[in-house]
């Protein structure tokens, strides 16, 4: 056989193997796992303190006139229904951590925050924009997946993933 003819078939399945290894964006339904998050007061986030909880992710920026847009309603929901198992963390995309810190203080959020990183990336994938949200049910499965501005009704919602299933 000649050499033409063994090159091909073997560079199809290098591809072939390559591409089984890339990461799949995330859908609906998928089940999510999360790294440890390390939170601008220093501390960490334990992945496993999230289990049986609803968990709201934000990937957002302190120049996003979206993201600021849509904070408001984030922090409202947090302070609702913390109680009942909610969590919201903030992953910024700043250059630096003090952007994000200095504008998270400045509009007096209290909801968990932390920069985007290497590991939490892998596990959702290629940003397309901002903001972009997140929600992972009690089960661990990606339950919602919204990508620009959200409303106060929009977010509102999320609390129904609180609620017990019929």
């Amino acid at each position: 056989m000649s050499m033409a003819r063994l090159t091909l078939p073997l560079l199809m399945a290098a591809a072939l193997l390559l591409g089984a290894g890339a990461a799949q964006a995330l859908q609906v339904g998928d089940p999510v796992v999360l790294p440890d998050i390390k939170l601008h007061d220093g501390s960490v986030l334990r992945a496993a303190d999230l289990k049986g909880k609803v968990v709201v992710l934000e990937y957002w920026a302190s120049w996003c006139p979206f993201c600021k847009n849509t904070m408001p309603h984030l922090q409202k929901l947090y302070e609702a229904n913390k109680a009942k198992g909610l969590e919201v963390i903030m992953l910024s995309t700043d250059k630096t951590e003090r952007e994000a810190v200095d504008a998270l203080r400045e509009r007096g959020f209290t909801f968990r925050a932390g920069m985007a990183g290497e590991q939490i990336n892998r596990v959702f994938g290629r940003l397309r924009g901002l903001p972009v949200t997140y929600v992972i049910g009690r089960d661990g499965r990606l339950a919602r997946q919204e990508m620009g501005e959200l409303f106060a009704e929009d977010v509102a919602e999320f609390a129904d993933l609180l609620k017990p299933a019929r």
